[in-house]
């Protein structure tokens, strides 16, 4: 396949995203810079004979916290070069390189996530979180449809890795503890209040923390 970048049709495309509208053929840099807002998006590669897939992660995307996107002013990219996170939504399982604020006085990393409307499975080291929309969805899931939470993560796993699904890193349990949590905490605007704290904390810690 011989085809331009369709953003700045100076280097060859070799990158489609599978869930933008009418997604042409782009280069690293520009599929990297076209999902800044997107970060949850389905990326395929050319490999020569069709298009395999790939994540955003490996092209270089980093998930910037803190400064609406942006990158911190005091933090170099040596400095988020290891974080990960995973990020559980609605059409699959991601893991992203993250770059948390480095302010001199930074909000705490869960703040952080709610912030970005990401909601935390850990206050104290973060490592995995739920989309805002999936644990809505995952509400109105049980209430229409009596799902189970094994039921709906097995769901998840097999969008994210169809042939492979308990290769997944991510286990089941911790899902009914934090759409539990989830409405308590975040009241009628979520993230705003980011009562999170004061809900989970008095929790045995035992119940919620199984995944990384």
């Amino acid at each position: 396949m011989d085809a331009s970048c369709a953003s700045c049709w100076k280097q060859d495309g070799q990158y489609r995203c599978s869930d933008c509208f009418r997604s042409g053929l782009y280069c690293q840099d520009c599929c990297v810079s076209a999902h800044a807002a997107l970060p949850f998006h389905s990326i395929t590669q050319w490999n020569g004979r069709y298009f395999e897939k790939t994540t955003l992660q490996a092209l270089g995307f980093v998930l910037h916290l803190g400064h609406g996107g942006s990158s911190c002013p005091q933090m170099s990219e040596e400095g988020y070069s290891g974080t990960e996170l995973t990020v559980v939504d609605l059409d699959g399982i991601y893991i992203h390189t993250v770059a948390w604020c480095a302010c001199t006085d930074p909000a705490e990393r869960w703040k952080q996530l709610l912030r970005t409307r990401l909601y935390p499975a850990s206050v104290q080291f973060p490592r995995t979180a739920f989309t805002f929309r999936l644990l809505n969805y995952f509400n109105m899931d049980i209430l229409e449809c009596d799902t189970s939470s094994a039921s709906f993560m097995t769901k998840l796993r097999r969008l994210t890795n169809l042939y492979d699904p308990m290769n997944v890193p991510v286990s089941t349990m911790f899902v009914e503890r934090c759409t539990d949590i989830y409405p308590q905490s975040t009241g009628s605007i979520p993230g705003v209040d980011e009562g999170i704290n004061s809900v989970v904390l008095p929790r045995s810690p035992s119940h919620i923390w199984f995944c990384p």
